[in-house]
This record gives structure tokens, C-alpha cells and sequence, in this order.
């Protein structure tokens, strides 16, 4: 397989492993919960950005 072929595959990989992460947790806030807590969600998503955001840049001063 040519790189070109393995890249764009990996690519589309990590996409449809974000998306079900996202489907995965919602579902599970959607069974654990009476009302889907939104605010739980969003936060989550803004978190884990954040985490990977320094990491993805080598900042070690935050962890």
C-alpha cells in the first residue's frame, strides 16, 4: 500500500474513532440520565481539547 493510501486511511480512522467516542459517551448520558445533561457533554469535549491541545504541543509546564 502506498503511504498516500495508508495516510489518508488513518485519517479516516481517527475520524470515525472520535465520532464514536462522542456516540458511545452520549449514549451512555442519555441512559444514566432522566434529562441529556448538554453542559456535561460540551465540557467533556472542551476538556479533552484541552488535554490534547498541550500534549499535541510538547508543553510540559501544565502537567
Amino acid at each position: 500500500m502506498r503511504q498516500y493510501g495508508r495516510e489518508e486511511l488513518q485519517l479516516l480512522f481517527q475520524v470515525h474513532l472520535g465520532l464514536f467516542l462522542v456516540f458511545g459517551f452520549s449514549c451512555y448520558l442519555l441512559i444514566a440520565y432522566e434529562q441529556f445533561p448538554w453542559l456535561s457533554l460540551i465540557g467533556s469535549a472542551v476538556g479533552v481539547a484541552i488535554i490534547v491541545f498541550f500534549y499535541r504541543g510538547k508543553s510540559t509546564a501544565p502537567f
